[in-house]
């Protein structure tokens, strides 16, 4: 049985991409990192990862040379990281509280084409955003991760491959989400408390399982399509609509997608040109930006 995940029709397939037809086969699995991969994260943080994935051991994959700004975490960051707590799982459709307030969330990433110059725009614009990163694009650049978790944004989860959760196995949804909390931890030296769908797509199953990861699923109510490569002022015109009109929080969805093609090159630089007007639209209607982490949860 599906789960309906919220009544508002913006909670729809359409994010993340948006073709499900392009995920692999449920009869593979895919080529994860070995589940003893060291994690430098504290086990006193509240709700830690469960059981490791399995034993899939990960191919050679080409890893790009390092960059300025792409070093580990420092000494104190990390030790600010192990004192953060993830919030009670839940599935989060819009923020908690009232207020103008907006979450700007990134999938699909990293991408050596488009997370840096979208991490150069949140710089100059002083706002952090949340990045729901796919594994297998965060092992191939990992130093894109580290860049931006060192810029202080929060690191998430949008599965290992970008299968659909609600179709998946239990089997699947290990290696698809264990892998990929694995590797971010390692990666940022931050717990990861927070996973979103890959299309938004949930089933009772999937639920019951991120909850026992003690994972927090975020959702979103404003979706630009940037994926699809609509054009700038349709982007902009997307990211501004209900509900931030009538004055209510919004978590918006945007994507920093690793693509080589031209059309997905050209939708990176869509996303790229439109997200200074967007945040700077959103700054003239008085909305305060926020990141999705444990400082939105009073309990």
């Amino acid at each position: 049985m599906r789960v309906a995940v919220v009544t508002m029709a913006a909670l729809t397939v359409s994010g993340c991409m948006g073709q499900a037809a392009a995920l692999p086969g449920q009869d593979a699995l895919p080529d994860l990192p070995s589940a003893t991969a060291s994690v430098p994260v504290p086990s006193s943080t509240v709700a830690p990862t469960a059981t490791a994935p399995a034993t899939t051991t990960p191919s050679s994959s080409p890893t790009p040379a390092a960059t300025p700004g792409s070093a580990a975490p420092t000494r104190a960051r990390a030790s600010a990281a192990s004192a953060r707590t993830c919030p009670a799982p839940r599935t989060l459709a819009q923020l908690p509280g009232a207020g103008r307030r907006i979450a700007l969330t990134f999938d699909d990433g990293p991408s050596p084409i488009s997370t840096r110059p979208i991490l150069e725009i949140l710089d100059r614009e002083g706002v952090k955003a949340t990045f729901f990163q796919i594994g297998e694009n965060a092992k191939e650049y990992p130093q894109i991760t580290r860049e931006v978790a060192r810029r202080g944004h929060v690191v998430a989860n949008h599965s290992w491959s970008h299968r659909d959760f609600s179709t998946s196995s239990p089997a699947h949804l290990r290696q698809e989400v264990d892998a990929t909390t694995t590797l971010l931890q390692s990666l940022t030296g931050e717990r990861i408390c927070f996973v979103r769908a890959p299309y938004g797509n949930r089933s009772t199953g999937s639920d019951a399982f991120l909850e026992g990861r003690g994972l927090t699923q975020i959702m979103w109510q404003g979706d630009t399509r940037d994926w699809s490569g609509p054009g700038t002022s349709a982007i902009v015109r997307d990211a501004l609509a209900a509900p931030p009109r009538r004055g209510a929080s919004v978590i918006l969805l945007l994507h920093d997608a690793k693509q080589f093609t031209p059309k997905g090159q050209e939708a990176g630089r869509q996303t790229v040109a439109a997200l200074p007007t967007v945040i700077r639209e959103y700054k003239k209607l008085g909305y305060t930006f926020v990141q999705v982490d444990g400082t939105l949860f009073p309990d």
